[in-house]
């Protein structure tokens, strides 16, 4: 399964060799299902995304929508994100536990206070 980027560096013949073989592997997958012979199912649902991404690239082409520049970008926050990752370990969120001698002495009193203002 190629990536996105890939595809879209393939010209339009290799594209179309790569549609034909995905839609030759739809129809021996939709074979093998209803022989009862197929044992990855989610496979098909693979290829059928597989074909839709390659139809998307004709359609982008035939509009004139150019995605290179938005591509390279993305590679170089994924570039950034891993240098980023391997410089700097993960740390875990530590919360500070603040207990003051007053607001436990606070919560005491009061809490006296409700229980006699009930049992008056």
């Amino acid at each position: 399964m190629p990536a996105l980027r890939e595809l879209r560096e393939l010209d339009d013949s290799e594209l179309l060799q790569e549609l034909d073989d995905y839609r030759r592997e739809l129809f021996n997958l939709r074979f093998q299902l209803a022989t009862g012979r197929l044992d990855n199912v989610s496979r098909i649902r693979e290829v059928k995304r597989e074909i839709a991404r390659i139809m998307t690239l004709f359609t982008e082409r035939d509009l004139g929508i150019d995605r290179s520049e938005s591509d390279k970008k993305a590679l170089e926050r994924e570039k950034k994100a891993i240098a980023r990752s391997a410089e700097e370990p993960r740390r875990k969120r530590v919360r500070p536990v603040v207990q003051d001698e007053e607001d436990e002495a606070d919560f005491g009193s009061s809490s006296e206070e409700a229980l006699t203002e009930d049992e008056a």
